[in-house]
């Protein structure tokens, strides 16, 4: 396998959980529909509390992740995959920290999973993979 397909999968994987988070409405009903799936796992905190005051941050940073994502499906560099890589890992930090710290929602710890596999598969493909 190429790097560079990596580095791709990654985009469109981006593209594909972040882009419907640019638009508020998409925003509210994604929220929705996580809640019995982290009920499901058990987890306490379901529960997001969306204001007029956060949805345009959600929009905002959805909206760099996509454009981030774009670039690596039509650019997929190698650097880029190690830049990726890095701030997955600073997404995973941040997804437990919050809950854990603040008592946030803990729907985050969803996403985990995934931003934590992309993070090694790309950093470990930065290095070892051509």
């Amino acid at each position: 396998m190429k790097y560079k397909n990596i580095v791709r999968g990654s985009g469109f994987y981006d593209l594909f959980i972040t882009a419907p988070f640019m638009f508020p409405t998409f925003t509210v009903a994604l929220i929705e529909a996580f809640k019995p799936i982290g009920d499901f796992f058990g987890l306490e905190r379901t529960t997001m509390v969306l204001t007029a005051d956060t949805l345009p941050w959600i929009s905002l940073m959805a909206t760099i992740v996509t454009v981030w994502s774009v670039l690596r499906i039509l650019n997929p560099d190698r650097i880029y995959g190690l830049y990726d890589a890095v701030a997955r890992f600073g997404f995973s930090f941040w997804f437990v920290f919050y809950p854990l710290v603040y008592l946030t929602s803990e729907l985050t710890y969803l996403f985990l999973p995934a931003e934590l596999a992309w993070g090694i598969v790309q950093l470990y493909g930065y290095w070892k993979i051509k």
